[in-house]
């Protein structure tokens, strides 16, 4: 993989951080469009790669993988209206028997993840019998 996530990315997302209110947004909202568009073209460049080995992956829209910036805070204590990080879903949907992967990128705690959300029981079977055959019997 050829690119890398652009320093916008993180610099929007400290910045977003310490001014997590609706006017520095309101205000800054072209240091959020830059940096939102610089991650969708870092996710456009994973899911081709993760391509190679996932046939599957390829058929995802990078835009509609993106997670909004927006909190749901109706049940939160915490009322800061928007994330401090960036996130995909891609490939994961509820009740797909496919398993997915998910990418959260924060300053100091990006990742990528992946499983599977609430399988049927056929699929959850072979999965646990999967596992199985890596226990340590010893």
């Amino acid at each position: 993989m050829a690119s890398q996530i652009s320093s916008k990315v993180f610099d929007f997302l400290k910045l977003i951080e310490k001014n997590n209110n609706r006017e520095w947004f309101n205000d800054n909202k072209n240091l959020f469009t830059e940096a939102q568009l610089d991650f969708q073209n870092f996710t456009e460049e994973l899911i081709t790669e993760m391509g190679k080995f996932d046939e599957h992956i390829l058929k995802i829209d990078a835009k509609k993988s993106l997670l909004r910036i927006y909190r749901d805070t109706r049940f939160s204590k915490d009322k800061t209206p928007y994330k401090t990080y960036f996130g995909a879903s891609l490939g994961m949907g509820k009740m797909n028997s496919k398993a997915g992967f998910y990418l959260h990128v924060e300053p100091g705690k990006s990742f990528l993840g992946s499983g599977i959300y609430l399988p049927d029981s056929p699929v959850l079977k072979e999965i646990r019998k999967e596992i199985s055959l890596f226990k340590d019997d010893s």
